[in-house]
C-alpha cells in the first residue's frame, strides 16, 4: 500500500489544484480539476507497479504517473503548465514532458 507521506503529496497535490481552479479560469467546467476518483488511481498504481529495484525513486514514479494521469487528459498548455508547476513543486523533482511521453518512456 502507499506509504502515508506519499498519501500526503498527493492530498497536497489535489487540494493545490483545486484551489487554482477557485482563483482562475483555468480548468474551468465541471471536471476541470483533480477528482477523488483520479487521486485513487494515482495511488492505485504505485500499489500495480512491478518495479522491484531497491534504489528506485518512487517519488519520481509518482509524480510521472501523476503527470501522465492529468496533463494528459487537457487540452491547453497552460493548463499543462499548471499541472507542471505543481507536481514539481510538491515531490520535489522536474518534469519533463518531452521525455515522459517519448516512446523510449513506455518501452521501459
Amino acid at each position: 500500500s502507499l506509504p502515508p507521506s506519499y498519501c500526503a503529496k498527493l492530498v497536497k497535490v489535489m487540494l493545490d489544484l483545486q484551489s487554482y481552479r477557485r482563483g482562475s479560469n483555468v480548468f474551468a467546467g465541471k471536471h476541470g480539476f483533480i477528482t477523488l476518483r483520479e487521486l485513487f488511481r494515482w495511488a492505485e498504481r504505485y500499489r500495480l507497479s512491478e518495479v522491484t529495484a531497491q534504489n528506485y525513486d518512487w517519488i519520481k514514479h509518482i509524480a510521472t504517473d501523476a503527470f501522465m494521469l492529468l496533463a494528459g487528459r487537457v487540452r491547453k498548455e497552460e493548463e499543462v503548465a499548471v499541472i507542471q508547476h505543481i507536481l514539481e513543486k510538491q515531490f520535489k523533482k522536474k518534469l519533463v514532458p518531452e521525455t515522459i511521453f517519448s516512446k523510449e518512456n513506455f518501452e521501459k
